[in-house]
């Protein structure tokens, strides 16, 4: 029986043995008493051991019984409590299964610490310092011995040192996680020593920070050596103040003596001295650091592939650094291609070409050219040995043109829940506010969180709020939970919504398109759905923009109508409180809470005003809002309640000190109109006011700014006090003379902004048009302390519409009522308008114009059989238009049924003898099938019409050469030929190449 049960034993280890060591965390059902036979034998003749803890191992982790054993020796506990407490605890603070069993795998006595004293307060500190679960795995699984050390004596120094140095904690993190023990080694051994040395040697304080944080490890070294190299460094002729000695220093203490011998005879096999590999070296120290296949790979393809000197390499040493496959080749293909089809006259500047960023090569060697992102695209299939630059391209477009959507569209930077108080019992009426949730922007003041003013130097030179603001606390006292702070505009300055610390929140309704700001993450929170209403401070339009740009409705209060207690000031004078809705009833609610009105009868406008000017600076169709507008107001309270006003008449008349303020800008000498210096006005005070807000703290702490804003911030601003007191006098002025326009029921119609939506990183909102015609609009409310509501009003050309409503100052509630009212028709209107247009069923020209469209779509997306149908029902429809006949040859080209794309052609060209793309496509398929006379003979013709298209040029020169070399002759496939194709009417043109 005995010896029955160690057979059975030993089996047992040798299947145990055989388990997969990656298994989850917990799921190892070893029985405690099933163990190896050696396990069982010491157990046996060490009664006395505590095998507890090896059992605990086997069973809850997987290790082998001889590891258990072994690491047994130095655990002490005898029950699972402390074990199962640590684990609890690194599971709490955000490690994942895996990582505590890689944590235990590599240091198993992390289990006898003691969870409360040893664990937590380091946890505590990591957590503290922005460390997610991530970090503090990676940190301790390289390095786990930092958990014996002190926690004040020895991780807080080096952390605290670690952050005064490199200036920012999220450097600090990635410093410890690329070099552990840093947290470890007391600061006076190594890394104070090393620092000090390299300022001895006139090393700048950036450059050492650069250094720590990119390679720790290189400061982590005997003081003696680092001085070693130091001057071995010097000596070479390397610049202590410049940025390469301090990598050079990294370079030479990372790379061991051989290493840099077998380098240096790497480069000599290149041609290259000693004095080449050491000028190049000083150039940039990281090609000793390159691995010796890829020195010799990359000086192959350039000396070789690209006709590139090895005395070219040493002058620009920074051409070794960049990868062969994805950069080298795929970059000299696009070259070679574009090189080939002669859209650039000479080979590109090398450095150039290769070392430019992915973005600026995007922007100089393939956006430029309209029709290179189709033609690769259609490349793939015929050239295989293009695949490589396919899927480079293609992920060079997802990084820059198809932005990753985050999972809360990058819309908040802290997470929470301010949670209400409880219901009242009956009969008291529940919360007004009740199954709401909100955002609010980082503006307000939640009491335990900095209000981070949407930049982190202000964040990090501010203490947590010592409580919430009043707007915050009388939404969660109404019944609503608040879910988190969110993303606005560096400084809530500007109106783009960008923001390159933060990153921007993603447009949900067209993501290559700004969100609108100043508070664009709160809009974003709205219109994806991840808050139901959201708070945001408008100051020169920070709520109307983005709503319109995100399709959601904005509220701008009366200015003083809702508290400012514990909110950032921007502008002080032009500062309101305001909110997000996408249903009218919620935004209704919001604001009678806010405002402290009680429910009552909704009133209705006596009078619609819309301001005809205003809509004459729209840069998309006017009637896309004015019909909507008028044929909503007149379902709902009749014709009779339209007005037209010409707005600046009336404030040039209402608003005399504008004529003053006018004067003492520009002598009288230029005409401008009165909504125009409306926003000047509007801008003087922004600025003015914030700089005397904010000033003092950006020349002491000199934080990173937008180029634009900082160029802002830097320019002279002196205004006297008669300017100001004028700039006041305009703002009363304005007030007096919208209230007297509107009285009590009055509603002023105008639109939000002149613009849609403009492209992320684009210029035009920059300008000075774009500028003077928004802020011209939004001058109108801002100044007059009116209040303004946006409304969506679907969308044109894939961008969000929107209108504006203004209603005076003080009939919020008004306001409020009337968007609630006339919403839904609006939308249905808005709805009904593009339909409209989009469709008429008793017109078969506009049926087939319909139909035409849609199949210039299916040849978009390359469906071109689909297209064809679309063009077959276009031509029954309409066979006069010569449009037709041309867009289906175009489909028949792609499918290579030339014969009938050439017939389809001469159709066209019978309708119009003017249509350049039909004999474009003619001459193509008359050369696919051998007809190279009569192909020319098209392309001349096209000459004829356009002198200027280069294309047909091209093809008439290059068909005339074959035709002379093979008179007679058909050519099945001739090299580098393509098909010259124009895209079918109204739609991008796309270049196919058939063989």
């Amino acid at each position: 029986m005995f010896y029955f049960l160690c057979k059975s034993l030993l089996q047992h280890g040798r299947h145990a043995a055989t388990l997969s060591p990656t298994r989850k965390l917990f799921s190892f059902q070893h029985s405690p008493s099933i163990i190896t036979l050696r396990f069982f034998f010491s157990t046996l003749a060490n009664p006395n051991k505590q095998s507890f803890a090896a059992s605990y191992l086997i069973n809850k982790f997987g290790f082998s019984p001889e590891s258990a054993l072994s690491a047994s020796k130095h655990l002490s506990f005898k029950t699972p409590d402390n074990p199962d407490s640590v684990i609890h605890m690194f599971q709490h603070y955000g490690l994942s299964q895996d990582q505590i069993f890689k944590l235990v795998k590599k240091y198993p006595r992390v289990l006898s610490c003691k969870p409360e004293k040893t664990l937590l307060p380091k946890l505590k500190f990591f957590h503290s310092k922005g460390m997610s679960g991530n970090d503090i795995a990676h940190i301790l699984c390289a390095y786990p011995c930092i958990l014996n050390r002190s926690l004040e004596n020895q991780i807080v120094l080096n952390f605290n040192f670690l952050g005064n140095l490199l200036q920012s904690n999220e450097k600090t993190i990635a410093a410890a996680k690329r070099y552990s023990p840093i947290l470890y080694h007391k600061i006076d051994t190594f890394l104070k020593p090393c620092i000090d040395i390299l300022e001895e040697y006139g090393v700048p304080k950036r450059h050492i920070a650069t250094l720590v944080h990119r390679s720790p490890r290189s400061v982590m070294m005997s003081p003696d050596r680092l001085r070693s190299i130091a001057e071995t460094v010097r000596e070479m002729g390397c610049d202590p103040l410049k940025p390469h000695f301090a990598t050079a220093v990294m370079v030479m203490g990372l790379l061991s003596k051989s290493g840099w011998e077998r380098r240096l005879g790497v480069y000599k096999s290149w041609g290259w001295s000693e004095e080449d590999v050491l000028a190049a070296f000083i150039k940039e120290p990281w090609c000793m650091m390159t691995s010796d296949d890829k020195i010799m790979a990359v000086m192959d393809f350039l000396v070789n592939n690209m006709d590139c000197e090895p005395s070219f390499i040493v002058k620009n040493p920074y051409l070794l650094k960049p990868g062969l496959k994805t950069t080298f080749i795929p970059r000299a293909s696009v070259a070679q291609f574009l090189l080939s089809k002669q859209l650039i006259k000479r080979k590109p500047n090398l450095v150039t070409l290769f070392l430019c960023s992915e973005k600026m090569f995007l922007e100089k060697f393939v956006n430029c050219f309209d029709e290179a992102p189709q033609l690769l695209k259609l490349l793939i299939d015929e050239l295989p040995k293009l695949v490589v630059l396919f899927k480079y391209f293609e992920k060079l477009l997802e990084k820059f043109f198809k932005k990753v959507l985050r999972e809360d569209f990058g819309a908040f930077i802290h997470k929470l829940q301010l949670l209400p108080p409880p219901q009242p019992a009956p009969p008291k009426a529940p919360h007004p506010l009740t199954g709401l949730t909100f955002a609010v922007s980082d503006l307000f003041d939640i009491e335990g969180y900095v209000t981070g003013f949407g930049h982190p130097d202000w964040a990090k030179t501010h203490e947590a709020a010592s409580r919430t603001s009043v707007v915050v606390s009388t939404l969660v006292e109404g019944g609503a939970t608040c879910v988190g702070k969110t993303v606005i505009d560096e400084l809530a300055y500007s109106i783009t919504g960008e923001n390159k610390h933060y990153g921007t929140p993603t447009n949900p309704v067209e993501p290559a398109r700004v969100p609108g700001g100043s508070s664009s993450g709160a809009a974003v929170a709205v219109a994806a759905n991840l808050a139901d209403f959201s708070l945001g401070v408008d100051t020169v339009g920070g709520v109307r923009v983005p709503a319109g740009f995100c399709g959601i409705i904005g509220f701008r209060p009366s200015y003083g109508a809702i508290s400012k207690i514990g909110v950032l000031p921007v502008s002080a004078s032009l500062d309101t409180v305001g909110w997000f809705a996408k249903d009218p009833n919620i935004l209704r609610r919001v604001g009678h809470v806010l405002l402290q009105s009680a429910f009552g009868g909704q009133r209705s406008p006596r009078q619609i005003i819309m301001a005809d000017d205003c809509f004459q600076s729209l840069k998309f169709p006017v009637d896309r809002i004015t019909q909507v507008v008028v044929k909503s107001t007149e379902k709902h309270f009749g014709r009779q309640l339209l007005k037209h006003e010409i707005l600046d008449v009336y404030l040039n008349s209402k608003v005399p000190s504008l004529k003053e303020f006018h004067n003492k800008k520009t002598n009288g000498e230029v005409k401008t109109s009165s909504i125009r210096l409306l926003a000047n006005v509007m801008q003087l005070l922004h600025r003015y006011e914030f700089r005397s807000n904010h000033e003092e703290w950006i020349n002491t702490v000199k934080p990173i700014l937008e180029p634009n804003f900082s160029a802002q911030m830097n320019e002279t601003m002196e205004l006297s006090d008669a300017e100001i007191e004028l700039c006041k006098s305009i703002r009363e002025e304005m007030r007096s003379a919208i209230n007297s326009l509107l009285k009590d029921d009055g509603i002023l119609v105008v639109p939000t902004t002149a613009y849609l939506p403009p492209k992320l990183g684009g210029k035009e909102i920059l300008s000075e048009e774009y500028q003077s015609s928004s802020f011209g609009l939004l001058s109108i409310a801002s100044l007059s302390g009116c209040c303004q509501v946006t409304v969506p009003l679907g969308y044109y050309n894939k961008c969000p519409v929107s209108v504006s409503l203004i209603a005076r100052h003080g009939s919020d509630r008004f306001l409020l009522d009337t968007v609630q009212t006339m919403y839904k028709t609006l939308q249905e209107q808005a709805e009904t308008y593009v339909n409209s247009k989009s469709s008429n069923t008793d017109s078969r020209e506009n049926s087939a114009e319909m139909a035409k469209e849609k199949g210039n779509q299916a040849f978009k997306e390359q469906q071109w059989q689909k297209a064809i149908s679309y063009y077959n029902e276009a031509i029954k429809l309409n066979d006069k238009n010569a449009t037709y006949y041309s867009n289906r040859a175009a489909a028949y080209l792609e499918l290579g049924s030339f014969q009938h794309a050439e017939a389809d052609c001469s159709n066209a060209i019978n309708l119009d003898k003017k249509n350049v793309k039909a004999y474009l496509r003619r001459g193509t398929a008359r050369e696919m099938l051998g007809y190279y006379k009569d192909a020319i003979e098209d392309f001349k013709y096209a000459l004829v019409l356009e002198p200027t298209n280069k294309r047909a040029s091209l093809s008439a020169e290059r068909l005339q050469k074959v035709f002379a070399a093979e008179k007679g002759l058909v050519v099945a496939q001739a090299s580098g030929m393509g098909l010259i194709l124009a895209n079918p009417s109204n739609t991008p043109e796309i270049r196919p190449w058939v063989h």
